[in-house]
């Protein structure tokens, strides 16, 4: 057969293990020194080695492939690491590699040209289906996002596909990324760079700026005084600068001047500047503690018009909001240390404050009276101290006059001005603080749940139930987050008439949430309740709908908050939009299902999901738990803590999914011991055990960590868990008490249990076997060879996935030798003390009597046989080695498939961006792209073939040693006998009494010591003829029981284990496809259910 297959897309790849010709090919000498020797190659991205170039060498990558430098760079030898650290290797070039497991990334090291940091994709262990590399049946291939080696850059063929608005998953970009391995940008130096590289303009400067601080240290000055320093300072600054012609190519020379002159002396001015100012500031004319606490009632505005039949409370509430951001952006003035960053924070904050509001789709502007106002109490709020020190600084201290006489900064500064100036009358400052004190007490009696309203004497309550917090917490609303149920009671009774239902409909604090929503957030929960019923007797269903579902900030509605309140859920079920997601991608199913401190958990989410599906079935819509998932790909049998039964029903519903970070909902449950919730999904046929977790390659037996997970897991069943090579299932690898141990799943006679083995157990029972049954046709040696290397590979995804590999292995070898009962025994008893005529039943021998002298044509016979049987096997062994190149090259097309494709859709939705075409033309088909894995196949006909090979060494060494040596002595016998018969043709010996004399008795004596050697001769050659016979046969014996062992363990290991399995995930992950396709459906469909009808016929 060829040694290559078709081509593979990763030009590396096919390089390296896909070559036709290795003998004659240009890597013949990198195939010399890898032939027999163990090493991983480092694949970079497909993408990148098809559509780059090197510009060090002008060759493009793909070529470069073919080239033994760049290939022996790749490739990282892993034998022969004594006295290198764990976590360095050495290329086949000699250049170091760093590991960096944690990070997931390898550094180039010592010997490359430049230091890169190469991101791991993903890795494998690629089954080897060439003849020219030897020295295993698979290699193991990390996938990076660059080489190690080049100066990359795009091909101009490739250039029309550059992102144009490029993020990745990483938040970068890989043309970004790549753009570091090519020339560097050119660089405009700043200021402060040239004045580093003229040393003597930086002293001249500095001498300068010392002269000035000194000066501002010897005296006090004042605003004016201090804004004339400056000035000349920043002059004599540019004038030395402004000599050197290497400065005069600098863009806004000025600009950059002024700015480095205040970088350097904002400190001094700034403090000086403070301290004349100081008797004019807001805190030393008022209080800040008690202005903070200031109400949008208080000021003039259109807000709240004196016709009270005009007041909308929706103005207030959206005004509020940005008020409340706009505070937040007032106070970073404290932190501002030059011009340009005071003038920014002024204009954010008044273009905050100037935002238009919309109410029933009409835009109202803010006119200038307004905006002023909200400045006054944004001053209030924020408590920046030196409000008047800043205004001077951005008057006086601006770059020209240009800056602050135009545009909206000139507007701000002036508006700035007019309320600075506000807060200098005594009595406006006055009146302002006595309204403040009026609302604290105000706030002080509302918090007090056992105060009476008969309080209007001290407190006219009445005529301040209009003031609101500065979080916009009206009277009702700071009555709930203080918890005073009775005061709100009493205020919605006593003052009815001030407390339409249009303004309880659109009350909502600064983060947008609705009085329920505070209500359930805050813990009042029989006031929820009693306003529910309010709502439910005052409003329409329209009304409720759009009451419930009005989202805050956080795109999180009252229904996202019903885990608090239970009993609601029936109540509003009916009217809530249970598919609504907030901000993380959480809806309100989600989170009612995530709350796992309520009590009556699992009543709560069999409600919740009855009134979910309801509520899908009054919009005409198929409820489909994929619009549960959240931002983190966390869907409802992700979250739910147990009761996930229900969920199960749902057939749509994705048993198999992953979040972003790869788990399944089978691994979250192994992970927090939910023990109930994987009893329920282990019994789901749609389940599969196989998911490794992406990127670290962890199954849902790596993170089980109660043993009755683990058992309820291996209860899963299948339609192989009960043949006989599934009677112990190997499933992690963990250290427990500084001891490596297996953990395994054991089914007998229809119960599972769980056993757990030291390695060394399973190390020296394995050796135990193969000591009672040394022709067995089992790898033994490989899998105690493999077992021995676990510990070598130190990088981590590799070492999981060759832990992996050995767990497939181990529960094969495992489970055959368990069907010998001393030894099942032995395993479960956690006893090697096996009975040693057991163990020397393998090379126990007969007696040479018991078998008698082989006749030629029984050993004919034999020979036949054994020439049947191996020619059988090496036709057997063909097939698979067939089939494993097939599998192992179907398994890499595969991928070259979806490789291909992603490329395509990446790159193709890329252009289309560009020209602005909204819609992605490539959709993400990777859940329908998805098929079972050929190295499944692979590894089962590799491990085939290995059984194969130890089967024809066994049957070699009885054809080509035992026989042949039986076959000389045969010979040597009949020569012998031959001889004996030549000398001593007659039975009869000579008179001894007639021949008496001397020459007589030599001739006699003689022939006695010939006739004794021949004899003896005789007697050795048959008693070795018998010896070898008998070998021959026990070892005849022996290879015809495990001849036929082997072919009742083919049948059911190819054709009823792994074929079967086989199947068996491909139906599975075909169903995946189906309810993937069904969802795709439904969510065309639901785009056109409030679409109208159109009809050829209109009723008049």
């Amino acid at each position: 057969m060829p040694f290559h297959l078709p081509v593979l897309l990763n030009p590396l790849l096919n390089a390296v293990f896909n070559c036709p010709t290795p003998h004659t090919s240009s890597l013949r000498k990198v195939f010399s020194q890898i032939g027999e020797r163990r090493f991983l190659l480092v694949a970079p991205a497909t993408d990148v080695l098809t559509e780059y170039e090197d510009l060090e060498s002008g060759q493009l990558l793909n070529e470069l492939c073919y080239t033994p430098e760049f290939v022996s760079d790749h490739i990282i030898v892993l034998d022969l690491r004594e006295g290198l650290p764990t976590d360095e290797f050495k290329t086949l070039s000699g250049k170091s590699v760093l590991v960096r497991n944690q990070q997931g990334t390898l550094l180039t090291g010592a010997g490359f040209d430049t230091r890169r940091r190469c991101r791991i994709l993903e890795a494998e262990l690629m089954t080897n289906f060439n003849d020219y590399l030897t020295a295993s049946s698979t290699y193991p291939v990390i996938h990076v996002d660059f080489p190690f080696t080049g100066r990359l850059s795009r091909r101009d063929e490739w250039q029309v596909f550059k992102n144009p608005n490029p993020k990745s998953v990483q938040g970068q970009n890989l043309d970004e990324d790549l753009d570091k391995f090519s020339s560097p940008p050119k660089e405009t130096l700043s200021l402060e760079q040239m004045l580093r590289i003229n040393p003597v303009h930086a002293n001249k400067l500095g001498e300068i700026f010392e002269a000035q601080r000194h000066l501002l240290a010897s005296s006090q000055y004042n605003a004016g005084s201090l804004a004339s320093h400056f000035s000349e300072t920043c002059k004599k600054a540019f004038e030395v600068i402004n000599k050197d012609p290497n400065f005069q190519h600098m863009p806004n020379i000025e600009l950059h001047v002024h700015e480095y002159v205040e970088l350097s002396l904002y400190d001094d001015f700034w403090a000086q500047l403070t301290n004349s100012m100081r008797p004019t500031e807001i805190e030393s004319l008022g209080d800040y503690s008690l202005l903070k606490h200031i109400a949008i009632s208080q000021v003039p505005s259109f807000l709240y018009p004196v016709n009270n039949a005009k007041f909308n409370l929706q103005y207030v509430t959206q005004v509020e909001k940005n008020l409340a951001d706009a505070v937040v952006c007032f106070k970073k003035l404290v932190l501002t240390n030059c011009h340009s960053a005071k003038s920014k924070i002024i204009v954010e904050c008044l273009q905050t404050l100037s935002k238009s509001i919309t109410v029933d789709k009409r835009v109202i502007p803010i006119d200038a009276d307004t905006l002023v106002s909200l400045l006054v109490v944004t001053v209030c709020r924020a408590g920046v101290k030196d409000l008047k020190s800043h205004l001077f600084y951005l008057q006086e201290f601006a770059k020209s006059a240009s800056q602050i006489t135009f545009g909206i900064l000139a507007y701000g500064i002036s508006t700035l001005e007019a309320v600075l100036g506000y807060f200098e009358i005594p009595a406006k400052i006055q009146s302002v603080q006595a309204n403040c004190s009026h609302n604290v007490k105000l706030w002080s009696w509302l918090s007090n749940d056992n105060g009476k309203v008969a309080t209007d004497g001290i407190l006219d309550v009445r005529s301040m139930l209009r003031v609101r917090t500065s979080t916009g917490q009206s009277a009702l609303s700071f009555c709930i987050q203080e918890k005073s149920v009775n005061k709100f009671k009493e205020l919605a009774i006593e003052y009815e008439m001030l407390f339409p239902l249009e303004d309880l409909l659109n009350d909502e604090d600064v983060e947008g949430s609705n009085l329920l929503i505070q209500m359930l957030d805050a813990g009042c929960y029989e006031l929820a309740d009693d306003f529910v019923d309010m709502l439910c007797l005052s409003c329409t269903k329209t009304e409720l709908r759009l009451y419930f579902n009005k989202p805050n900030r956080y795109g999180r509605t009252s229904a996202h908050y019903l885990m608090h309140a239970p009993h609601l859920i029936t109540k509003m079920g009916a009217l809530l939009n249970w598919e609504k997601k907030d901000s993380n991608g959480q809806t309100p199913l989600f989170a009612v299902i995530r709350a796992y401190d309520q009590p009556g958990y699992d009543s709560m989410i069999t409600e919740a999901y009855s009134e979910a599906t309801k509520w899908c079935e009054s919009q005409g819509k198929q409820f489909r738990s994929s619009m549960h998932t959240d931002t983190k790909g966390n869907s409802l049998l992700h979250v739910a803590k147990s009761n996930a039964s229900i969920l199960l029903n749902d057939p749509l519903v994705d048993v198999n999914a992953t979040n972003i970070k790869g788990l399944t909902p089978l691994m979250v449950y192994a992970k927090y011991n939910r023990i109930l919730n994987v009893q329920s999904i282990v019994k789901d046929t749609r389940l599969i055990l196989e998911k490794y977790q992406r990127r670290t390659y962890l199954d849902c037996f790596d993170y089980f960590k109660n043993p009755a997970v683990l058992k309820e897991m291996g209860k899963r069943p299948t339609r192989t868990a009960e043949l006989l090579l599934r009677t112990i299932h190997a499933r992690s690898i963990k250290s427990e008490n500084s001891e490596w141990v297996l953990w395994m799943t054991s089914r007998r006679k229809s119960s599972v249990s769980v056993v757990m083995r030291p390695l060394r157990f399973i190390q020296n029972f394995i050796l135990l076997f193969w000591k009672a049954y040394p022709g067995t046709f089992l790898p033994i040696e490989e899998t105690v060879e493999e077992l021995r290397e676990l510990c070598a590979m130190t990088i981590l995804v590799l070492h999981r996935l060759e832990v992996h590999k050995f767990l497939q292995k181990a529960s094969i070898v495992l489970s055959f030798i368990l069907q010998d009962r001393p030894f099942a025994d032995a395993f479960y008893n956690s006893n090697l003390n096996i009975d040693p005529q057991i163990l020397e039943e393998g090379t126990k021998q007969q007696t040479n009597d018991q078998y008698g002298l082989i006749e030629p044509e029984e050993m004919r016979s034999i020979q036949r046989v054994l020439k049947f049987n191996r020619s059988e096997i090496m036709r057997l062994r063909t097939k698979l080695h067939v089939i494993k190149k097939l599998s192992a090259s179907g398994n890499s097309k595969q991928d070259d498939l979806s490789k291909s494709y992603q490329m395509l859709a990446k790159r193709g939705n890329f252009f289309l961006e560009s020209l602005d075409f909204n819609k992605e033309m490539f959709p993400d088909l990777t859940p329908l792209r998805t098929r079972p894995g050929c190295g499944t196949i692979a590894n089962s006909a590799n491990f085939l073939q290995t059984c194969t090979d130890m089967l024809i060494s066994n049957i070699d060494k009885i054809s080509n040693v035992n026989i042949p040596n039986w076959w000389r002595t045969y010979g040597e016998l009949v020569s012998s006998n031959h001889e004996y018969q030549k000398n001593f043709p007659g039975t009869a010996r000579p008179n001894a009494a007639a021949s008496t004399g001397l020459f007589s008795s030599y001739i006699e004596t003689k022939r006695s010591k010939l006739e004794i050697n021949i004899s003896n001769k005789i007697k050795q050659s048959r008693k070795t003829l018998l010896t070898a016979g008998r070998i021959i046969k026990e070892e005849n014996e022996r290879l015809a029981v495990e001849f036929s062992k082997f072919i009742t363990f083919k049948n059911e290991f190819w054709t009823n284990l792994t074929l079967a399995e086989y199947a068996e995930l491909n139906i599975k992950l075909l169903r995946e496809q189906l309810v993937c396709l069904e969802q795709s459906l439904h969510n065309y469909t639901d785009q056109f259910i409030d679409e109208p009808v159109h009809t050829l016929h209109t009723r008049h």
